[in-house]
């Protein structure tokens, strides 16, 4: 008892110096707005089991062909959930940060604005419903730990508003705030940051034509309309996290998926879509890119895999053979380089498309997709009139 009671005694004197003794000695104790920015930035990188829920969307869509996938679909829709609060708790802190900041924030806010509503538009359609308006505050108290979910053709209206009013809001002004460094995808670019907006505005009003027609006219005629006004991206300009513009960035969900489920191969639809006939020796080939997207089976022919489901199950020899991962990279003959296991009965993906993780960008939007997007609004003539000779031009 006189032991608790002399601690007891100087325990008030314990909080004397408490911050300074418990400060990282390395890492940063606070946060500003161009590295918390910088952050959500970040997440526009694929993960793991994201990159692997695509693997099933390329064979439901026929681009692939995808015997066995061994992962579930769940699994990839649980990680792209949790990816997204974990960042809307950064967005919304760099909202209240903006909002109270004394300096003129109007670009830095209209970049954030892009930046959340096409992680949104990215997540919604993954989950449909889905907490939005009032998610991510929970820092502001307990009623903001359990929230109502938005409806998904609520948040479709409201991010193509914002992309809109976002694009709008631009100043050029030389005293607004800039994020420096913390703009990785742009470097403080905002005539790039107006392209993303408008270019991904074009997409999701394209995707709602069928079932929103009179929101996908007025956002696309909007655009198409004013191309001084809305510029999309051309040329050059596909947007992408490039690994060699980012300092050594590693692409590391890529290889992973294919290492670990490569049962992804050419399909039969592809297969139609590039070649004349079903010779094995590819001379039947007349698009220049099979080579690129894929390569021969392990008796060095050219086979797709039928998309019917009736077929043996492609080994993953291709991209593991002799050591997991990426086995073909200790090749140190031709014989190990062309020993891609006895179950490669199907042309796989290009080892090296699949592999390479330090070169090939993370594409976010690219120029043939907006080209593609034009092509099918004035081929039905969503907002602009119907055009068939300029829906040609943009395909």
């Amino acid at each position: 008892l006189m032991f608790l009671l002399f601690f007891l005694g100087f325990a008030p004197s314990c909080t004397d110096g408490f911050e300074e003794m418990n400060r990282h000695p390395f890492e940063r104790t606070e946060a500003s707005i161009p590295t918390v920015f910088n952050s959500v930035i970040s997440n526009l990188m694929l993960g793991y089991m994201e990159q692997n829920s695509i693997g099933y969307y390329y064979f439901v869509s026929q681009q692939l062909a995808n015997s066995a996938p061994r992962y579930i679909l769940a699994q990839g829709v649980d990680e792209i959930w949790n990816q997204y609060y974990g960042m809307l708790k950064n967005v919304r802190w760099l909202e209240n940060e903006l909002e109270s900041s004394s300096l003129k924030v109007d670009n830095v806010t209209a970049c954030l604005n892009i930046l959340i509503a096409y992680k949104t538009l990215l997540t919604a359609d993954y989950v449909g419903d889905m907490p939005f308006s009032l998610a991510g505050k929970g820092a502001q108290g307990s009623d903001f730990y359990r929230v109502a979910y938005d409806k998904h053709e609520d948040i479709y209206k409201y991010c193509l508003d914002v992309l809109k009013s976002s694009v709008e809001s631009f100043k050029d002004a030389d005293d607004q705030m800039t994020l420096g460094g913390g703009d990785v995808l742009f470097n403080g670019d905002y005539e790039m940051w107006k392209k993303f907006a408008n270019s991904i505005r074009l997409r999701y009003a394209i995707q709602i034509a069928d079932v929103d027609n009179a929101q996908a006219t007025t956002h696309i005629s909007n655009i198409l309309g004013n191309v001084a006004q809305y510029p999309l991206i051309t040329g050059d300009e596909t947007i992408g996290m490039w690994p060699k513009q980012l300092g050594g960035l590693v692409v590391e969900s890529r290889p992973w998926y294919f290492s670990a489920e490569n049962l992804t191969c050419m399909g039969s639809t592809m297969w139609d879509m590039m070649s004349d006939n079903y010779n094995t020796d590819g001379s039947g080939f007349y698009d220049p890119r099979y080579k690129i997207f894929f390569e021969t089976n392990g008796n060095n022919e050219w086979i797709p895999q039928q998309q019917n489901g009736a077929n043996p199950v492609q080994g993953r020899g291709p991209y593991i053979n002799s050591s997991y991962p990426n086995g073909r990279d200790r090749a140190l003959t031709q014989q190990e380089w062309d020993n891609k296991g006895d179950a490669a009965f199907y042309s796989s993906v290009n080892y090296y498309l699949g592999r390479d993780d330090e070169n090939l960008p993370e594409i976010i939007m690219s120029v043939a997709e907006v080209h593609f997007l034009k092509a099918e609004a004035y081929n039905r003539g969503i907002g602009v009139t119907q055009n068939a000779a300029t829906a040609q031009a943009e395909y």
